[in-house]
């Protein structure tokens, strides 16, 4: 029998269509301790990425609310209390999240309308 070599190896045509697979995507995990320590002026969508990252949450906005914020928290923070800095973050630059579902929606206050 002939040695075989990828050099001396045909490629068959395949008549099969390619295989598709199904990936489903599970949460995130929020991890033990987080850092959300912003000391110099940053783009509300460069926090926003980061937020999405360990909370698993997906962000909209439109693009005129991307203004710059600064949020100081000196040591690592539980889930809750990370979170909680940031929605009063955006409270302090006049914005609020609206979450629906796991989508976040950052509006301007004045969208806010009690039902």
């Amino acid at each position: 029998m002939a040695n075989r070599t990828t050099e001396n190896l045909e490629q068959a045509p395949s008549t099969e269509p390619p295989v598709t697979t199904a990936v489903t995507v599970l949460p995130r995990q929020s991890p033990s301790s987080i850092e959300l320590n912003y000391p110099d002026p940053t783009l509300l969508s460069m926090v926003l990425r980061d937020v999405s990252r360990w909370s698993g949450y997906n962000f909209v906005m439109e693009p005129s609310l991307n203004t710059k914020i600064q949020i100081f928290a000196p040591r690592r923070l539980k889930f809750n209390e990370a979170y909680d800095v940031f929605l009063a973050s955006l409270a302090v630059i006049n914005l609020r999240a609206v979450q629906i579902g796991n989508v976040v929606k950052i509006v301007p206050v004045t969208l806010i309308i009690a039902v």
